[in-house]
C-alpha cells in the first residue's frame, strides 16, 4: 500500500512538473476573472437600481456570479483542462514513450485525472477570491453598490468545496475521453455540445439531476437567504460514485488499449 502511494506521489510530481509548461496553471487562475468583471460592470451600470432596492449586494453578486460559473463557464474549462493535460501524450506517440516509465499505468491515469481536478479547484477558489475582491472594491470605492451594508457571505468560503465535489464526475467523463479519443477537436467539440444541452436542462431540477454537467449548477444554487439547496448533496454523491465507475472503466481501457506498448 505504501509502495503504490509512493508511485502515485512520484506519477503527481512529473505531472505537476509537466503542467509548469502549459497554460494549465495560467487558465485555472485568469479565467475565474471573466465572469466577475463581466457582472461586476453590469452592477455599475445599474447601481442607482441596486442602491434604490436595497438588496445584500454580497449575495445578490455571489448568486449571479457562481450560477454563471457553474452552469455555463465551468464546463468549456473542464474539457479544456483535460486537452490540455493529455495533448502531449495523444500526440507524437507520447502514451507509448510515458508508459515505458518505471511507473504504474494506474499511478500515471490517476495522477494526471488528479492534477486536472487540482486545477479544477484552483479555479474555483481563483472565483470566490475574486468576488471577494470585487466586494471589497466597491465597498471602498462605490457606495452606491451596498456592498458596505453588509457582511461577505461564509457561502465564499464552502462553496468551492461542494461544487468541486459536484465536479468530479464531468471531470472523469471528460478525462476519459481525452485520453481514449485523442482528438483534440472532438474532445471540446463534445464538451461545447454538452454545455449547451445543459444550459437548457437545469432550468428543471427534476431533469438536470440526472445530468452529470448539470451538477455543479445544482450544488451552487441557493435560496435568497443564503442557504444552499437541499439538492446539492444528491449531485455531490451522484458525482462521486459517477467518478468512481468511470475511473474504473478508464484503468481497464487503458491495460487493453495499450497492451502492445508493453
Amino acid at each position: 500500500m505504501l509502495r503504490s502511494f509512493a508511485k502515485l506521489r512520484r506519477a503527481i510530481n512529473a505531472e505537476l512538473i509537466k503542467t509548469r509548461t502549459t497554460v494549465a496553471f495560467k487558465l485555472a487562475v485568469i479565467y475565474p476573472l471573466i465572469p466577475v468583471l463581466i457582472y461586476g460592470a453590469v452592477m455599475f451600470y445599474y447601481q442607482e437600481r441596486i442602491e434604490a432596492k436595497k438588496i445584500d449586494s454580497w449575495i445578490f453578486f455571489s448568486n449571479v456570479v457562481w450560477n454563471f460559473w457553474s452552469s455555463f463557464a465551468l464546463l468549456p474549462l473542464v474539457a479544456l483542462q483535460t486537452i490540455i493535460s493529455n495533448n502531449l501524450e495523444s500526440s507524437n506517440g507520447g502514451w507509448r514513450n510515458i508508459f515505458s516509465l518505471s511507473v504504474s499505468r494506474t499511478s500515471i491515469y490517476i495522477a494526471k485525472m488528479l492534477v486536472v481536478a487540482l486545477l479544477i479547484f484552483i479555479s474555483l477558489c481563483m472565483l470566490s477570491t475574486y468576488v471577494y475582491l470585487y466586494g471589497m472594491i466597491a465597498t471602498t470605492f462605490f457606495k452606491s453598490l451596498n456592498f458596505q451594508d453588509y457582511y461577505p457571505p461564509l457561502l465564499l468560503l464552502y462553496l468551492p468545496c461542494i461544487v468541486m465535489g459536484s465536479s468530479l464526475g464531468i471531470i472523469s467523463i471528460h478525462y476519459f475521453f481525452s485520453v481514449f479519443l485523442k482528438n483534440v477537436y472532438t474532445s471540446f467539440g463534445f464538451g461545447i455540445f454538452v454545455t449547451i444541452i445543459g444550459l437548457f436542462l437545469i432550468q428543471k431540477q427534476n431533469l438536470a439531476i440526472f445530468f452529470p454537467w448539470g451538477w455543479p449548477a445544482l450544488s451552487s444554487t441557493y435560496s435568497n437567504n443564503g442557504e444552499i439547496n437541499s439538492v446539492w448533496y444528491i449531485a455531490l454523491i451522484s458525482s462521486i460514485l459517477t467518478c468512481m465507475v468511470v475511473t474504473t472503466l478508464g484503468l481497464l481501457s487503458e491495460r487493453k488499449l495499450h497492451v502492445v506498448d508493453r
